[in-house]
């Protein structure tokens, strides 16, 4: 079995790039840092940014099955972002969080399921703004 070096691997600016033209909706979960980057401007200001779905909290380090050791906390802080071939107006920003509210049921502006490109269902939250 031969290893490739990691060089041939493609950045994950390719890899959307690419989805793009193969389907037209495109949803990827980045580091928030993603948005900080000057070689990503054209996938970021031209290429159909639909939303960008920060999570208000971070995200819990997955750890293997029946793991018992310790608990590792995450410093990264990661959103959704979602693309949509042709759209062409500024992306939307929107905050969930996946840990419960104290005193409601169920988690605020939490997210049911993979993004939805459309207003509607799986797209729970508040927008920038809200609660």
């Amino acid at each position: 079995m031969r290893l490739h070096h990691y060089k041939s691997a493609i950045s994950p600016r390719q890899f959307i790039a690419n989805a793009l033209l193969l389907v037209p909706q495109v949803a990827m979960l980045c580091r928030l840092a993603f948005l900080e980057s000057e070689r990503r401007t054209p996938l970021l200001e031209t290429s159909g940014l639909h939303r960008v779905i920060v999570f208000r909290n971070r995200l819990p380090m997955m750890h293997r099955y029946g793991w018992t050791g310790p608990r590792n906390s995450n410093a990264t802080a990661f959103a959704w972002y979602c693309w949509q071939r042709g759209y062409n107006e500024a992306p939307q920003l929107q905050r969930v969080s996946w840990r419960p509210t104290p005193g409601q049921e169920g988690p605020v502006g939490a997210m049911t399921s993979l993004p939805e490109f459309r207003d509607g269902p799986g797209m729970v939250g508040s927008p920038i703004g809200g609660r």
